[in-house]
Parts: C-alpha cells; structure tokens; sequence
C-alpha cells in the first residue's frame, strides 16, 4: 500500500491509524468483558461452593453441640437419679432409725404393756 506523498497524506495515515488504534481498542474491550464475565462465573462458582461448605461445617457444629448436649444432659440426669436414691436411702435409714427408737422408747417405759 504505497502512498504518494499529497498534502492529504499525513492525515490519511493518521486516519489509518486511528482506526487501528479503534479496532485494537475494541478488540482489547471485548477481551476485558469476556475476562470479566469469566472471572464473575468463577466468582458465583467459589460463593456457591462457600454456602455449600459453611452450611455443611455448620451442620456439623451443631450436630457436634447437640450430641455434647446429650452427653452433659444425661450426665446431669445420673447425677440427679443418684442424688435422689442416695437422699431416700438417708431418708429411708433415718426413718427406719426414728420408728426402731420409738419402739425402744416404747419397750423400755413398758407403756404398750399397760405398766407405768
């Protein structure tokens, strides 16, 4: 492409190259989109895979507090079950211990006997 060397030349190499610079603009605009829609998808993938991971490791925490729930909660209940027998075992002792002493006060001042 061979120009002559007019007065319009150097504007018709300018003009040329401006719509070079037009067509390596657009096709550098093109480029920055289609990375840009990429790194989008890329980044609607990652927060999905997110949720999906903080949703599983959340399930797993709770299930994890629930079953040490359990645990403590039935720790507490055996200590409580014990707790109680061993207050009736007292009580039923101290009890026992309260009629065989009215039975010996009993006995022993010969009221059932009709003495006194």
């Amino acid at each position: 492409m061979d120009l002559e060397l007019t007065p319009l030349a150097p504007l018709e190499l300018i003009r040329k190259a401006e719509a070079g610079c037009r067509r390596r603009l657009a096709a550098a605009r093109a480029a920055a989109e289609n990375r840009l829609d990429l790194a989008r998808a890329q980044m609607e993938v990652q927060v999905s895979m997110a949720r999906i991971t903080g949703r599983q490791e959340g399930a797993e925490r709770r299930e994890t507090t629930r079953a040490n729930a359990a645990r403590e909660a039935a720790a507490i209940c055996a200590e409580g079950a014990q707790a109680a027998e061993r207050i009736r075992m007292a009580g039923k002792d101290g009890m026992d211990a309260a009629v065989q002493a009215a039975l010996d006060r009993i006995l022993e001042s010969g009221i059932w006997q009709g003495e006194r």
